[in-house]
């Protein structure tokens, strides 16, 4: 009994190790016919390259004798060359050998000559499947940095974060979402030096990119080179109107200026935007005070007052005009 399980066990196990290879072949044929197919192609390629090059080395290799028995004319018949026609050899001797050379019949074969572009031909085209393949590969990766350097950022790892997306940008360089994220981030950490250079790309790459014109214009706020500044945020304000932000940064450029006049009109324009901002509303009363203009200020103080009755900045305002 037992040794007819034993046996029953060897026959199945027989079968098992026979039959695996045949299922695992059947499972992926299609993947192996796929690779074969491709192999086969290279392989077909790369023998009619070969064979264009030997036969390009070959017509090359020719003794220089047997290609003018092969274009001349029959020798049995005599041709007159007028005088101003035969070639002259070159009095000059430096040049001599070279001549000698260039018309000698015994030039060795040449053995490096590559086959003109022109006859080599074009290289074959990727397999469409292939092709997909890679842009879902390259897609994939894009995803996974994406989502790290978001985590990261979340997680409020800034220089692991930066490092996610200096690592894409190696990967695909001109990725306009990643040099605006790591443009920012520089520009937020006060970077400017490495932030400028990501803005100037940007705007080369998109002359109306009014984010990276402001922000070029704030690097030069800081610079201190507020005629240059002032130009960029108005064209930056030109392609977006409705930002606070862009019209904030010409008040500072107003006020850095001491024109207080027109610091106010640029935050009056804000105001139409935002008119409900407590911090905007402290601002334009803080600068019609300092412009000497005491009812304006209490009215704005007033505004605050209306939207927050607690606001102690706005209180001290009122009670220093009152």
């Amino acid at each position: 009994m037992f040794i007819k399980i034993e046996i029953l066990i060897w026959l199945l196990l027989t079968i098992v190790l026979l039959f695996t290879p045949i299922v695992l072949f059947l499972k992926n044929y299609k993947h192996l016919i796929w690779w074969w197919t491709k192999k086969m192609e290279e392989y077909t390629t790369n023998r009619k390259e070969q064979k264009l090059h030997e036969e390009q080395l070959k017509k090359a290799a020719r003794p220089v004798q047997q290609l003018d028995k092969e274009t001349s004319p029959d020798p049995q018949k005599k041709v007159d060359i007028p005088e101003s026609t035969k070639i002259q050899e070159p009095a000059d001797q430096d040049t001599q050998a070279t001549y000698n050379e260039a018309i000698s019949t015994t030039t060795p074969p040449l053995t490096d000559t590559k086959p003109p572009k022109a006859s080599v031909p074009p290289t074959p085209k990727k397999n469409p499947i292939e092709i997909q393949r890679e842009k879902e590969k390259k897609q994939k990766k894009f995803d996974e940095i994406r989502m790290s350097a978001l985590t990261n950022k979340e997680r409020g790892k800034i220089e692991d974060y930066e490092k996610k997306l200096i690592e894409w940008l190696m990967l695909e360089p001109e990725n306009k979402e990643f040099t605006e994220r790591l443009s920012d981030h520089y520009f937020n950490n006060q970077q400017y030096l490495k932030a400028m250079s990501l803005l100037k790309k940007l705007v080369n790459n998109d002359p109306n990119h009014h984010k990276a014109i402001r922000q070029i214009g704030q690097i030069y706020i800081h610079q201190n080179d507020l005629d240059t500044a002032k130009i960029l945020i108005e064209k930056a304000i030109s392609e977006k109107a409705d930002n606070p932000k862009y019209h904030i940064s010409l008040v500072d450029i107003h006020y850095a200026k001491n024109n207080l006049t027109e610091a106010i009109r640029s935050m009056e324009k804000v105001l139409k935007l935002r008119p409900k901002n407590k911090n905007y509303l402290l601002s334009i009363a803080t600068l019609h005070e300092e412009n000497a203009e005491p009812s304006k200020a209490l009215y704005y103080y007033g505004k605050v007052i209306e939207l927050d009755p607690l606001n102690d900045q706005a209180k001290l305002g009122i009670s220093r005009l009152s």
